[in-house]
This record gives C-alpha cells, structure tokens and sequence, in this order.
C-alpha cells in the first residue's frame, strides 16, 4: 500500500465542508473511515476536479 501523508482541504471555494484527508498522488482519502479499521483501495472520484473519493476503504495506522 501506498505511503499515505494528512492532507487538510482548506479551499475556500469548496462548497463541502473543510475535511482532513490524506492525499495519495492524485487522491484524496477520507480519513473517518481509517478510525473504523477498513482496509482495502475500492473507491468512487468525486468532485469538480475529480480529486475527492467519496469512500475509500484504508488500513488504519
């Protein structure tokens, strides 16, 4: 699995709430799910540039 590193969108412009993530390449991963222990890559793009993942499935740390 990738190396993941915290990523915070602090865009103002964005019309979604302000949300820590952690960015892979081109992807940015909702952290939530990593506290619940998933595990795994499936995911869905979501956003104008398509750089947000709706649900991505990580291992927590």
């Amino acid at each position: 699995m990738a190396q993941y590193q915290i990523y915070t969108d602090t865009d103002p412009a964005n019309t979604i709430k302000v949300r820590d993530g952690v960015r892979d390449a081109a992807y940015v991963i909702d952290i939530e799910l990593t506290v619940l222990g998933f595990d795994g890559d499936e995911s869905l793009d979501e956003g104008a540039t398509g750089d947000w993942i709706k649900k991505q499935e990580i291992k927590a740390i």
